[in-house]
């Protein structure tokens, strides 16, 4: 009978402290990113620095990464589905679902994956060591606002990154597949490349923008929240590494289910 009760009671505890997490991890977002705006504080030559270089790190380093996946990803699956699908129904059609099925549902996961396993975990064991030498509370002493100079440029960063990839991956993976089944199948496919666009209307547009400067958000976000709770033990630093790869990757995959419903 116990242990009949405490199976839901554990499953209260979960969900009291998985709503925890994301009000305190909100409120830490909001807090870093009304530091930044406020003030015009992002025009600081130190702060546009820091955003510059985290973008390049977490964008532009990333790239390779992403041209790489999104090139297998149209050769195995967008090529093969165009070819086969076009034989049952219109080409259109097939573009239409195709569209839909990268722009807004492979990239932006495949895009967060790539981020969360090299830029989240990076972020972690960057603002983790620093913590555990003492440098947050260096700059602390010096008047040097935490929030304002360490966490919102990777948010900003992370966000940026997260949209602009999305884009890059969407763009080589759908017209990269459409090429090559034009090239290995039929050239009639090549002029499958203009219907792509037909099919994004600008409400569409706007929600994959949304949706991926809120994974953004989130990646770099966790991230640095994490690593601002390192204490100490450098023990604590892998720990709290494990927890940003792991909490973002379940953020992630729950706000995809959530925006996928918003487009039913």
């Amino acid at each position: 009978m116990n242990s009949l009760l405490s199976i839901p009671q554990s499953i209260g505890r979960n969900c009291l402290f998985i709503l925890r997490y994301w009000v305190d991890l909100t409120a830490f977002c909001q807090s870093a990113v009304r530091c930044w705006l406020v003030g015009a504080r992002g025009l600081n030559r130190a702060n546009r620095h820091s955003l510059v270089a985290q973008t390049i790190f977490t964008g532009i380093g990333a790239l390779p990464f992403v041209v790489f996946l999104a090139l297998a990803i149209g050769a195995v699956f967008t090529a093969q589905i165009v070819h086969f699908s076009s034989e049952v129904n219109g080409d259109i059609d097939v573009i239409s679902y195709l569209t839909h099925a990268i722009c807004f549902e492979v990239a932006p996961i495949m895009t967060a994956i790539i981020l969360i396993s090299r830029s989240g975990s990076a972020i972690t064991v960057d603002i983790g060591n620093m913590k555990l030498r003492g440098e947050i509370d260096g700059l602390t002493l010096l008047a040097v606002d935490i929030n304002d100079y360490i966490v919102a440029p990777r948010l900003f960063g992370g966000a940026l990154s997260q949209l602009m990839l999305a884009i890059y991956f969407s763009a080589i993976a759908l017209y990269g597949g459409i090429f090559i089944a034009g090239v290995i199948y039929s050239p009639r496919y090549f002029f499958s490349m203009g219907d792509a666009l037909l099919v994004l209307s600008p409400a569409t547009i706007a929600l994959f923008v949304i949706k991926n400067i809120v994974f953004g958000l989130i990646i770099s976000g966790t991230a640095c929240f994490q690593a601002l709770q390192v204490e100490g033990c450098v023990t604590q630093l892998p720990q709290h590494t494990q927890k940003a790869i792991v909490r973002a990757l379940v953020q992630i995959f729950m706000l995809d289910m959530f925006f996928a419903l918003l487009l039913l």
